[in-house]
C-alpha cells in the first residue's frame, strides 16, 4: 500500500472540514469517535458519559449509548438530558456508518460529522472506500483523520507515543486504488498541508 500523511494544523475547523468533505461519496463506510469539547460538557451544553451510536446495525434507530470503560462500570446514557433537556451527546461514535445502507449512508453519516466538528468535536474517523462482501478490511483506499494531537500505542510501531493532528491516506498501488484516492489528494495539495513521516523511535 501506498501510505502519506499531512499535518492538520491544530484547530484549523476550516481545513477539518475541508478534509471531511473531500471524502467522495462513492466510498462504503466510516469508523471512529469524535468526543464533545471540554467546554460544552463544563456549560451542561453536552451530557458527558453519553453518546450518539450511529452503525450499519443500528440504521433504522440510531441509539444513544453509555459510555464504556474496561477500568469502571458501563454507564447508561441520560436520555432526558438529551431528549427533554435537548443537550448535545458527549460523544458520536461512527460503527460500519454506511456500509450498505439506504437510510444511514456515507453522505448522512459525513454531513453528521461535519455538523459536530462545527461544535468543536474532535477525534478520529476512518473512511474506508469500496471492500469486498467478505471482508470489509479489504479496501482499494483509506483514509484516517486525527483531527487532534494523540497519542499512540507501541503496537502502531512509527506512530507510536505522541502524535499530531494528521490525514493519513493509504491506497493501493494500482490504477484503481489511485483513482479512489485522487479527490483527497487533491484536497491536501489545495489546502497546502504540510506532508510528514513520524519521527522514527529507537
Amino acid at each position: 500500500m501506498n501510505v502519506k500523511r499531512f499535518l492538520i494544523p491544530e484547530g484549523d475547523m476550516f481545513v477539518m472540514l475541508k478534509l471531511v468533505e473531500s471524502i467522495p461519496l462513492d466510498w462504503s463506510f466510516v469508523n471512529g469517535r469524535l468526543n464533545a469539547p471540554a467546554q460544552l460538557i463544563a456549560t451542561r451544553q453536552a451530557v458527558a458519559g453519553t453518546g450518539l451510536f450511529l452503525s450499519r446495525s443500528h440504521s433504522i434507530r440510531p441509539t444513544f449509548i453509555g459510555e464504556t470503560a474496561w477500568d469502571r462500570e458501563k454507564q447508561e446514557p441520560d436520555l432526558y438530558a438529551v431528549l427533554a433537556l435537548r443537550r448535545l451527546p458527549g460523544f458520536i461514535r461512527f460503527d460500519d456508518a454506511g456500509y450498505q445502507e439506504q437510510l444511514m449512508t456515507l453522505t448522512l453519516a459525513r454531513r453528521i460529522a461535519m455538523v459536530y466538528i462545527k461544535y468543536g468535536y474532535r477525534g478520529t474517523l476512518s473512511f474506508y472506500s469500496n471492500c469486498s462482501i467478505d471482508d470489509r478490511s479489504d479496501n482499494e483506499a483509506r483514509c484516517e483523520l486525527a483531527l487532534e494531537p494523540w497519542h499512540g500505542a507501541p503496537f502502531l510501531r512509527e506512530e507510536a507515543g505522541d502524535q499530531p493532528a494528521r490525514i493519513k491516506l493509504e491506497w493501493r498501488r494500482d490504477s484503481r486504488g489511485e483513482r479512489r484516492i485522487a479527490p483527497i489528494l487533491r484536497a491536501c495539495e489545495v489546502l497546502a498541508l504540510r506532508e510528514y513521516e513520524p519521527a522514527a523511535r529507537t
